[in-house]
């Protein structure tokens, strides 16, 4: 029989043994790799069928009537859109001059007609619209035409302060019935730029004009009047929302054990960890020790209360890179990142709380978010316009509608259920209006979103296969099929089991596939050069291999590549216009370019075409680029136009300039361009205030003319700008639209009164008075020649 202590070294020596091996298969399992999970692969938006998407009114499930949620294109929108809140208001005639009673007011049954004397109303009230803005201006009417018109007609005109227009004129037609029928309505927003004031004083006429013949017919009008589109104001809410649902993973949070760790008045009751009714000041509990996961780092810490606790929890940590030596505890700070150690513990201190739970996340899990609020924001509500982010239900994010790019990054760590079940995500957008009836988009557009946290670790080896090489082809010619998959091998599992993928960092050189377990290299039509092939081999656990392989494709003489020019190109005969041509040839630096027309010159260095066509009408340009080897031809149609082009020769000023003074202003104006110019507004600016207007009828190619300007300086200013322009409204399309304007700042003379007379200047001698004088010697002196000079000489019979 074995004695204790024989016992005890045989205990002891399997004991170690057992360690021993034990230690030995920890020691030869090492990480392999780690690797980042992409949890919410739908948020690139390429698979619309993994949204969920609804658009409504707010608070209700009525379908929404502006807003519209879609997933298309790899991106989310909520498309918020508002037509212009347009309302059709009649007004009808409140009074007659002809004393036609019975067509007033509203169509009621109740009608006048005649056979000749005029039907006119007016006074259309619009009481309680003037402030809206009008749209459109609609005539409408229930009258009848009781039989044919053979000889007779009938005219509907209408007169406002801008003037007369006839609305129709009704001749040789059969009879007509809007009284029973609907109302006959006619546009009139055309004719005149039309004001609440011409419209209350519109006057409407209905004449039958009857020739005497054989007609019959009558003219019966129950009612008439103007409809009016406005806009006017509205408000409404509406709600846009996509979800999708995250499937169940290991999520990246570590879950503390409540129930292990060190207590110290602390206790473990029905809902989590709170003090223990023996402690008289706060309790602490003390957490187990965590261990950083290989190749990640720690996140955040949160906790959860339960819903009867109040916050008054106060948290420490302390950090080792061995998980033996640990630092002094410090406070955890609200939202703080724990710094990156490998080991953590936590002392949690509570005086009322009870935690219910309490974890740490494990690479921050974020959500990052990519997009745009684009278009407009008239009229939504600043307030109540929002959009915000949901995780498993808990909002995380809440921000206004403000038109700017988006791009946040959203922690979720407290969020993500800790049983690794499947959760949603879902983005919602609120449009909330009160706007004054104006048309308005705007556009929530997500481009991406990224959850990053989730991760694996790989904890075997890697495939392993024989290098490729290097592989040269010729363009043009055929590909190649290289042997692969027969060359590979993995630790654990069989060729057919490893899945091959590529990435071509030059896809426009060649593709590249795997067939029947070999690499087949394609080559694109008319491609060369080099795309470097990085091939992985991945077996079922995630691991890789991966080998790069370069193929270099040579490259054979093509011929140019010229871009498409546009349909048809608008030219000035006889002025240069400049086209920005494209061309391409990756096999030649030496080309040159031609034309079939001697008024194109071609730059091949800035690749511009400058075309000065003699001709007006449609051409067509031959343009022709070639290098060493062929030719590229393109066919550019122009049309050439002749245009007018006004210009200020000069402007002269027919007085001085002194205050107060009314003088005329000359505008020499000329047409330099090549056709009529017809109704040439002129106008004068003075500090950017209208002096005068005026109009020139027509100007040919090289006429000059001139306009006048009436001008009374102003008499408190020293210097004013004065300004003519001329077409200011562009109402004449010119070859150059930018030597319109006349500007100079011009400076005044100061106006001199009138001095008091003085003896001097009552001796100076005036132009007047010199000649008042001249005359009067003129006069003394014929009357001495009369007195004086000979008697007649008298003939002696």
């Amino acid at each position: 029989m074995r004695t204790f202590r024989q016992a005890m070294l045989l205990v002891l020596v399997l004991f170690i043994s057992s360690m021993s091996a034990f230690v030995e298969h920890a020691d030869a399992r090492s990480v392999h790799a780690t690797s980042s999970v992409d949890l919410l692969e739908q948020g690139s938006f390429s698979d619309s069928g993994q949204w969920s998407i609804d658009s409504t009114t707010s608070f209700s499930l009525e379908q929404a009537e502006y807003t519209e949620a879609m997933v298309m294109d790899n991106r989310l929108s909520f498309i918020h859109q508002r037509p212009i809140n347009e309302v059709d208001v009649p007004f009808w005639s409140q009074f007659s001059s002809s004393d036609s009673n019975f067509s007033l007011g509203a169509p009621d049954g109740a009608s006048t007609w005649t056979t000749g004397p005029e039907i006119v109303l007016e006074s259309f009230s619009t009481t309680g619209y003037n402030d809206y803005e009008i749209l459109d201006v609609h005539f409408v009417s229930a009258f009848q035409i009781t039989d044919t018109l053979q000889q007779d007609t009938i005219r509907i005109s209408l007169e406002t302060s801008e003037g007369f227009d006839v609305i129709k004129n009704f001749a040789h037609t059969p009879s007509i019935d809007h009284i029973n029928n609907s109302a006959w309505r006619y546009n009139l927003s055309s004719l005149f730029d039309w004001t609440w004031d011409m419209i209350n004083t519109t006057i409407l006429t209905f004449d039958y004009v009857s020739a005497g013949g054989i007609d019959d017919a009558r003219l019966v009008v129950d009612a008439a009047g103007i409809e009016v589109t406005v806009k006017t104001p509205w408000y409404g809410g509406e709600v846009a929302s996509a979800s999708t649902t995250i499937e169940a993973y290991d999520h990246p949070l570590l879950i503390a054990n409540l129930s292990a760790g060190t207590y110290d008045g602390i206790t473990l009751s029905a809902c989590g960890i709170e003090r223990s009714s023996s402690s008289s000041s706060v309790g602490i509990w003390e957490s187990e020790i965590f261990e950083r996961p290989p190749e990640q780092r720690l996140g955040r810490i949160h906790y959860q209360l339960d819903n009867d606790s109040v916050d008054d929890v106060s948290i420490h940590y302390r950090t080792s890179s061995d998980g033996v030596s640990f630092t002094d505890y410090e406070p955890i700070l609200a939202q703080m990142e724990l710094p990156d150690f490998s080991y953590v513990q936590f002392k949690i201190e509570v005086e009322d709380s009870c935690i219910s739970s309490f974890w740490i996340d494990v690479n921050d899990p974020s959500l990052h978010l990519t997009g745009r609020i684009v278009g407009d924001i008239d009229g939504i509500d600043p307030t109540y316009s929002r959009w915000l982010v949901f995780v498993d239900g808990e909002v995380v994010r809440n921000e206004a509608i403000s038109i700017g790019d988006i791009s946040m990054t959203i922690p979720v760590g407290k969020y993500l259920p800790h049983d690794d079940s499947s959760f949603e995500v879902e983005i919602k957008a609120w449009f909330t209006w009160d706007s004054l009836g104006n048309e308005s988009t705007t556009m929530f557009e997500l481009s991406n979103i990224d959850l990053t946290g989730p991760y694996e670790i790989q904890w075997d080896e890697d495939p392993e296969c024989e290098a490729i090489g290097i592989v040269e082809l010729i363009e043009d010619g055929g590909g190649i099929i290289l042997p692969f998959i027969e060359r590979c091998s993995d630790d654990r599992h069989s060729n057919e089991l490893l899945s091959i993928s590529f990435e071509n960092s030059n896809p426009n050189v060649v593709n590249v596939d795997l067939t029947e377990g070999q690499i087949r290299i394609i080559l694109l039509p008319e491609a060369s050069g080099q795309a470097i092939i990085t091939v992985t081999v991945t077996d079922p656990a995630g691991n890789s291999y991966i080998d790069t392989f370069e193929v270099i494709v040579s490259s054979v003489n093509d011929a140019p590549i010229i871009d498409e020019f546009p349909g048809t190109i608008p030219v000035e005969r006889d002025v240069p216009h400049t086209i920005i041509f494209s061309v391409q040839d990756t096999d030649s630096t030496s080309l040159t370019a031609s034309t079939n027309k001697s008024w194109v010159n071609i730059d091949m260095e800035n690749q511009t075409m400058t075309i000065t066509s003699p001709n007006t009408g449609y051409d067509s340009i031959l343009f022709q680029v070639c290098d060493e080897e062929s030719c590229t031809d393109r066919i550019i149609d122009i049309d050439s136009m002749a245009m007018p082009d006004l210009v200020i020769e000069d402007v002269e000023f027919t007085k001085d300039l002194i205050q107060s003074q009314v003088l005329d202003v000359r505008i020499y104006v000329r047409n330099v361009g090549q056709a009529d110019a017809t109704m040439i507004s002129v106008r004068c600016e003075t500090d950017g205030e209208l002096v005068d207007f005026t109009t020139i009828s027509m100007l040919q190619p090289g006429q000059i003319s001139v306009a006048i300007c009436e001008w009374g300086v102003p008499n408190d200013r020293l210097a004013t700008q004065f300004e003519v322009i001329v077409d200011r409204g562009l109402n004449i399309q010119e070859g150059n639209e930018l030597n319109n304007e006349w500007t100079s700042l011009l400076t005044l003379e100061q106006k001199v009164e009138d001095a008091e007379p003085t003896d001097d200047s009552a001796l100076e001698i005036t132009p007047v008075t010199s000649l008042t004088i001249s005359i009067i010697f003129l006069v003394v002196l014929m009357v001495c020649f009369i007195l004086f000079a000979p008697a007649k000489i008298k003939k002696i019979e």
